[in-house]
């Protein structure tokens, strides 16, 4: 049997100079960066059933211009998004908020950007980096959602160290998903659940060069299934 079960939903990506545009279909609809965090912590905590704590430690908020003490200023949606900054390109009343989903790796693994999308007629797009291929979610789980998955299996969780690398060495069920929000539910609930950027991103189907081969895991969910 395998270790795995899948939902298909449809995929979707984009990059800043696709979606980014001065009319104002495509301006910032929060009226407080207060506000956009708000809103996510509702939409992935109250609307998505995910754990607080474990929200807390792996989604991370950002504003698209950020100063520091010293007179540094970064921009860190851009630079994490691989995106090209320029300096005074937009207004400054049309600033851009971002909560990042982060790996256990501490890598960026996408982006909710306070981007109107159109097509959903929604106030936010889900963006992953320029680059970054057919990437598994594998958060950060904190010692209280381990717990629950070694009730839900009936076995030993360590609470500390890599969650994932761990994963490597037993042999129980995992649950595939599309979606972030999915994921994290699934790990809420106490289930091993990895979630992938849509439903055909967890197997490669061509070569470097672009040519068919036979379906392969991709390089994250093969680590996890050996």
């Amino acid at each position: 049997m395998s270790k795995y079960t899948a939902q298909s939903v449809p995929n979707t990506s984009s990059t800043f100079d696709d979606i980014h545009a001065p009319d104002s279909s495509q301006r910032n609809r929060f009226s407080s960066f207060d506000d956009f965090k708000a809103f996510i912590r509702g939409a992935f905590i109250s609307g998505s059933g995910i754990d607080s704590e474990l929200f807390d430690v792996c989604v991370e908020f950002h504003t698209d211009i950020e100063c520091f003490d010293g007179g540094d200023v970064e921009a860190p949606i851009h630079e994490e998004l691989g995106w090209k900054f320029t300096r005074f390109s937009h207004k400054a009343s049309e600033p851009l908020y971002a909560a990042f989903l982060r790996n256990e790796d501490g890598s960026l693994w996408q982006a909710v950007v306070s981007l109107w999308d159109s097509e959903r007629e929604r106030p936010y797009r889900y963006l992953a980096p320029t680059n970054n291929g057919d990437r598994a979610f594998l958060p950060p789980i904190p010692p209280v959602i381990r717990k629950r998955i070694a009730s839900n299996y009936g076995i030993d969780v360590p609470e500390t160290g890599s969650f994932w690398e761990w994963c490597t060495s037993i042999d129980v069920p995992r649950i595939v998903t599309e979606g972030g929000k999915k994921g994290l539910c699934g790990l809420s609930l106490g289930y091993i659940t990895i979630a992938l950027y849509g439903c055909t991103c967890g197997a490669i189907t061509k070569d470097e060069d672009g040519n068919k081969v036979e379906p392969l895991l991709t390089p994250d969910l093969q680590r996890e299934s050996e």
